[in-house]
């Protein structure tokens, strides 16, 4: 029998616990794939390529963009997204790992290829670039003393973003505990 997870269940193991627990649910969480690999092979196989996108996006970082609204709808009317405190998971970890192990990346680059090039950012990427290079270059080449700061300003921030991710992320260097 599937098990589906419930809200009870999401709090349980996104709540921060130890060591045990946390391969306890690890264990529960291979089991469930498993299990569950026929389902989640039939859900899959069932899935649209936009939706395939949505669901293979949605697993590796947990966001999706609201403006596939049409999708993420017939998504939760299907039962394979969940609405938990106002957000959207997939119905079972199970299948989390399940997209996560065993989509195909060849056919995922590809589809992630169709539905990124029309995208707005796309079209707003290279000019945008362009952009930021000629303002450096005008303030490399007029500005020597406020290219150094700014050099110095980006250097910096880069340095604090990357120590608080590592504070909040972990240590950031790859490295199992």
């Amino acid at each position: 029998m599937k098990r589906i997870y419930t809200s009870a269940k999401y709090d349980e193991y996104t709540s921060h616990c130890d060591k045990e627990k946390l391969l306890e649910y690890e264990e529960e969480i291979v089991e469930d794939l498993k299990n569950g690999k026929g389902l989640y092979e039939y859900v899959w196989k069932n899935c649209s390529d936009k939706e395939k996108y949505l669901l293979y996006d949605h697993a590796q970082d947990g966001l999706i963009n609201y403006k596939n609204s049409k999708e993420i709808i017939e998504l939760i009317n299907n039962g394979i997204f969940v609405v938990h405190e106002e957000r959207l998971r997939l119905f079972s970890p199970g299948f989390r790992a399940f997209i996560l192990n065993s989509a195909d990346k060849d056919e995922m680059i590809t589809i992630q290829k169709k539905y990124k090039e029309n995208s707005t950012w796309q079209f707003v990427r290279i000019p945008l670039l362009i952009l930021m290079f000629g303002i450096a270059a005008l303030l490399f080449f007029t500005q020597q003393g406020i290219f150094d700061k700014l050099l110095i300003l980006a250097g910096g921030v880069s340095t604090l973003l990357t120590i608080i991710m590592r504070f909040f992320g972990g240590s950031g260097d790859g490295k199992k505990e």
